[in-house]
């Protein structure tokens, strides 16, 4: 116990390592809400794991099928809510956008798009626009934290849509005060900076909370933290995404696995947005 994130074995069997994650997946396929946060987490899950859903053969669980021609609808409801502005409300169109669900509905339909799933190319392109200029839908209220952390997603968004922000990417890392772990996550894959990368490699693995076979990470937003809709194994998720795309011989990838599918509850975790991040 003097080194404890050093020692001990653990095995486990199974015809698939995906199975560990049937009820998660069971639960997005099942979430009843309809809100634009929601609907876009579902077309993440689907989008990413539609190569691999035949995998997940659980009682309950629709087929693969079934939950590809879901997202088709998930799609028209998600681009039926788009506002003039370019960005999404939570519930009903022309209600006020919201920074951090728009950006999440951009994520979502440029993961679908890439899947092969058809999405408007006009409701794409105005969602683009909006996080451009996201940092002008800003309200009044959001502390400079909330605000960088959603400028750092919009700009990882808009990488994964092929329109690549480095140099602001990189403005941001170094002249924003206390990046949360995830806005740090986000804009790594953008910066094209090998020197910043290994300063990030080493910070996230300092902050990693380490055992014998699992790591963690734990990042705070305090009474904003539902603006972003956050949670520490999110996080751990986003990380995990970044190290596999930067860092992919990482010692850290297997353990933050390990960590997440320690901390599961029931088979999933708490939230739709975790169950999101965590899958994709």
């Amino acid at each position: 116990d003097v080194f404890p994130q050093f020692g001990g074995l653990e095995i486990n069997t199974s015809s698939t390592a995906l199975q560990a994650l049937t009820d998660a997946v069971l639960y997005v396929s099942k979430y009843r809400y309809q809100s634009s946060d929601a609907l876009a987490s579902r077309i993440l899950t689907v989008a990413a794991l539609r190569d691999v859903l035949d995998a997940f053969d659980a009682d309950g669980l629709p087929s693969a099928a079934v939950l590809t021609a879901a997202v088709a609808d998930d799609l028209e409801a998600l681009q039926a809510l788009q506002n003039d502005d370019g960005g999404f409300p939570y519930w009903r169109l022309w209600r006020e956008s919201v920074p951090f669900n728009t950006v999440h509905v951009v994520h979502a339909l440029t993961e679908a798009k890439s899947a092969g799933y058809d999405v408007d190319q006009g409701v794409l392109a105005n969602g683009l626009q909006y996080l451009t200029d996201i940092e002008s839908h800003y309200p009044g209220n959001y502390s400079q934290r909330v605000r960088d952390t959603i400028s750092a997603y919009a700009l990882h968004v808009r990488m994964q849509a092929g329109h690549t922000d480095s140099a602001k990417a990189t403005q941001l890392y170094r002249q924003a005060d206390n990046l949360g772990l995830d806005a740090i996550a986000w804009l790594w894959p953008v910066i094209d900076d090998t020197a910043i990368g290994s300063e990030i490699l080493r910070l996230l693995t300092n902050r990693a909370t380490e055992t014998a076979g699992s790591a963690t990470f734990t990042t705070s937003y305090g009474d904003d933290a539902y603006l972003l809709f956050h949670s520490d194994r999110r996080t751990d998720g986003i990380i995990l995404d970044a190290l596999v795309a930067e860092a992919p011989e990482s010692d850290l990838i297997p353990k933050v696995v390990a960590g997440l599918l320690g901390n599961q509850v029931r088979g999933r975790w708490s939230n739709i947005s975790e169950n999101a991040f965590i899958l994709l």
